[in-house]
């Protein structure tokens, strides 16, 4: 079957950072954090947008750390995502992910 008319929207690029490289484009995920959490129901403010750069620093040394990113047709980051693989599924959570966000967060728990 053919169809006809405009094939719709571009779709995003992704794109895989592994390790240290994701802190090539540090600044423009800090943007990113800055533009979507400063908004609410967040309304972060500079603090933790330099909280986040310090944690992006800090993890992009991880082992197993990686930021993914998608960007649309301006080239601008639309979304990402960072994380990392812990080293067992036996080490506890606490043990490799000591951010305090989110269950120390003021406006973490019910109904924020």
């Amino acid at each position: 079957m053919t169809t006809t008319g405009s094939p719709g929207p571009a779709l995003p690029s992704i794109v895989r950072y592994p390790g240290r490289t994701a802190l090539a484009i540090a600044d423009q995920l800090c943007q990113a954090y800055a533009e979507v959490f400063s908004q609410p129901p967040w309304n972060e403010d500079h603090t933790r947008v330099e909280e986040f750069r310090h944690r992006l620093d800090t993890d992009a040394h991880r082992p197993g750390f990686r930021a993914v990113i998608a960007t649309g047709t301006g080239r601008c980051i639309d979304g990402f995502a960072t994380g990392w693989i812990r080293p067992s599924a036996h080490t506890p959570v606490a043990a490799t992910f000591c951010s305090p966000w989110p269950a120390a967060h003021p406006k973490a728990g019910p109904g924020s």
